[in-house]
């Protein structure tokens, strides 16, 4: 359960570097939390959890592995579809507000 969790935080936490998209996990391995560290971070979580939900994941801010054999194929694949949704959310350069997130009507 502690590798999975690690694996799972490790694989958050890159794929945030990779598109220089602000993230953090925290807990420990077993209770782990996962979200955006950004002043939209509700917005961001909303869309990502929705996008995963495209691609049949039920997804929030908590991982909490188990001892299933198949986890290591979802992690994969669940690691394999967060990746889409990244490249998805870009920061303009002149902006702090981010490209994939819809503006809500006022």
């Amino acid at each position: 359960i502690q590798q999975t969790g690690e694996s799972f935080r490790s694989g958050w936490l890159e794929l945030g570097r990779q598109h220089d998209i602000p993230v953090k996990a925290v807990g420990h391995a077993a209770l782990l939390h996962h979200q955006f560290d950004h002043p939209q971070a509700a917005e961001l979580g909303t869309l990502f959890t929705i996008r995963m939900l495209e691609k049949s994941f039920l997804t929030g801010s908590g991982f909490y592995p188990t001892l299933a054999r198949i986890i290591s194929l979802l992690l994969t694949r669940f690691l394999r579809n967060s990746q889409r949704h990244f490249r998805l959310v870009t920061y303009p350069a002149d902006s702090k507000r981010p490209s994939g997130i819809p503006v809500s009507p006022d």
